[in-house]
């Protein structure tokens, strides 16, 4: 679907009212249109989430399981309304429903991470915390009409066995009757259960994942449990961390990025505060003075409060650093610091081989990066490192020229004897940049003679 159509269709939904072009196309980008069939299954309760859905058209219903494994309609949601946001604000990060499709039903894709971004963004928060109440009164509204119902058919059912005692049953009867008694058991059993387990889902305040299979063994058995003190809330936790010796390294980007074979020990770099979401690296959390603690609150205050002090996938990977980084920048740290978390943001999607998402968090480091060598005083060895990983970030984004320049400034550096591999890095990447131009050059030449 075009870009613009995206656009043009995200105006219709309320979560994004008010919003400009410019954030409406950063979404457009990220949000991937898919289309379903009658009774296609969209997600299954209990499963992992990793994405909310806008309905474009069509129709969704979202069910419950029962005590009796049978799935019971909760409601039904029009083109226009939003869904499976509410597993982004469950500590266990779990579908509470299975929803299913009408026909020709077309939704919206979007990245739960996305959540974290935009809610830094005041007017997604109040449109988010509106829809979320209105969905919260549609259940609660459907639930008691359920609730009627099923007394008023109990009461029924009792009315007409009452007439009917003094005529002899037959045995058809009989099991008619404690067929019909056993199926108004189960429905409001169904009942009971829906408003005693479906509301309270996202209270849920149980482990984040659940060891019952053997990979997820595996990776407990090569993590350890660190105490943390937070520093904003003074809450004591344990937060898993990768043990050294299952480190396995395969290989490694030219701009650092490592790729692991088995557990990947960047999936636990952030510690996350379950209490109040304040997000750091490194094994020693920086202290916060009062001033420090002013620029956080507003922005914890926003940030959902969920529990990562679990084994990791790679989207709650990425969820850790975004919290890390609204901190940072909520802190205004110094750009060294978020150019690093924005890299590390570009590594995950890497990862994933999500190259657009890769490349626009490349270029928010890179951007932090020009900051920081224009405006920080860095120590040698720093100052040599940042001016080739700028080298370099030119070059994944398609910039040979500003890369070769900036490749060229480092190999000269007079203190360059500092850190020869540095220098030796940038001089391979010089080139083998240069002998790239050079052939595009030769090969442009050709084309134009043989079109003459």
């Amino acid at each position: 679907m075009d870009k613009n159509i995206k656009i043009q269709l995200l105006k219709n939904f309320p979560l994004f009212k008010d919003f400009n072009d410019f954030m409406l196309s950063n979404i457009a980008e990220v949000a991937s249109v898919v289309s379903f069939k009658n009774q296609e299954v969209i997600y299954k309760e209990g499963e992992r989430a990793d994405s909310f859905f806008l309905v474009v058209k069509g129709k969704v219903t979202l069910y419950k399981k029962t005590s009796s494994n049978s799935d019971v309609a909760v409601y039904t949601l029009e083109a226009g309304s939003m869904f499976g946001e509410m597993s982004y604000f469950n500590q266990a990060g779990l579908r509470t429903f299975t929803a299913k499709a009408h026909p020709d039903t077309v939704l919206f894709k979007i990245p739960h991470a996305l959540l974290a971004l935009l809610q830094q963004n005041n007017k997604i928060t109040n449109n988010l915390m509106n829809a979320i109440t209105a969905k919260q009164q549609q259940y609660f509204t459907q639930t008691a009409s359920i609730l009627e119902r099923a007394q008023k058919s109990s009461s029924n059912l009792q009315t007409r066995e009452q007439k009917n005692t003094t005529a002899p049953e037959s045995s058809d009867s009989k099991i008619k009757r404690n067929t019909q008694a056993a199926v108004q058991k189960d429905n409001q059993t169904a009942i009971r259960d829906k408003i005693n387990k479906i509301i309270s889902s996202t209270a849920d305040k149980d482990k984040a994942i659940s060891h019952h299979n053997k990979t997820e063994q595996d990776y407990k058995n090569m993590l350890y449990d660190q105490k943390y003190t937070c520093p904003v809330c003074k809450n004591k936790f344990f937060t898993p961390k990768v043990l050294s010796k299952h480190v396995r390294i395969e290989k490694t980007d030219s701009d650092f990025c490592n790729h692991y074979k088995g557990i990947n020990p960047l999936f636990y770099e952030i510690t996350v505060c379950p209490n109040c979401a304040y997000s750091f690296t490194g094994f020693k959390p920086e202290k916060l003075g009062n001033k420090s603690l002013k620029l956080l609150k507003p922005v914890l205050e926003q940030l959902p409060k969920k529990n990562f002090c679990c084994i990791r996938n790679i989207d709650m990977a990425i969820e850790t650093f975004i919290y890390a980084l609204t901190c940072q920048e909520a802190l205004q740290a110094k750009k060294s610091k978020t150019a690093l978390l924005n890299l590390k943001l570009a590594w995950l999607h890497r990862y994933k081989n999500d190259t657009q998402t890769e490349k626009k968090y490349l270029e928010a480091a890179l951007g932090d990066y020009l900051t920081a060598f224009s405006e920080e005083k860095l120590d040698i060895e720093g100052e040599l490192k940042v001016m080739y990983i700028i080298g370099e970030f030119y070059k994944r984004l398609d910039q040979p020229d500003m890369a070769i320049l900036w490749f060229n400034k480092l190999a000269t550096h007079p203190e360059g004897k500092k850190l020869p591999f540095i220098i030796n890095k940038a001089r391979e990447q010089w080139q083998e940049l240069r002998a790239r131009l050079k052939e595009n050059n030769n090969s442009a030449n050709s084309n134009t003679s043989t079109n003459k």
